[in-house]
């Protein structure tokens, strides 16, 4: 398995990338992405990042929710790279709201090295979901719904 070295603050980081990119070419933001010296394990699409997820000592992500709530579920420091294409970017939103809690860091693209590099893991705040009850409750009183017991 390759491995890659990052710095991190103080400290040199050696450790396993693996990459699911949808694209099979490098980018400007990862520009070894297509290197087997940097990267342990690269591909285009799994149907399940759950065990990428458990494994992982730090996530790096889109803004997408599944991604997102994924890695919080699964008590992962998270930075989340917001797509700035997106028309009324829920991305955007989610990550804003996200990071004001104290769940995860995250970035611009082109900002991405520099928000690595400022990333403290032990400051973020564990997630704990919320229950989706109450909501569901309101929706059945809403409707006329009957509570069955």
């Amino acid at each position: 398995m390759g491995e890659t070295e990052a710095t991190h603050g103080d400290f040199v980081v050696r450790c396993a990338v693996v990459v699911c990119m949808h694209k099979l070419h490098a980018s400007p933001l990862f520009p070894h992405a297509a290197s087997p010296s940097r990267v342990s394990s690269f591909f285009r699409f799994a149907p399940d990042l759950g065990s990428y997820v458990r494994d992982a000592a730090l996530v790096i992500s889109h803004a997408g929710a599944g991604s997102v709530f994924e890695a919080l579920r699964a008590h992962k420091p998270l930075l989340v790279v917001v797509n700035e294409a997106l028309m009324d970017n829920h991305q955007a939103e989610l990550a804003h709201a996200l990071a004001q809690e104290g769940h995860l860091a995250y970035c611009a693209p082109q900002q991405l090295l520099a928000a690595f590099e400022a990333l403290r893991p032990e400051q973020l705040r564990p997630y704990a979901p919320a229950s989706a009850a109450p909501l569901a409750r309101a929706i059945d009183t809403l409707c006329g719904f009957t509570p069955t017991r």
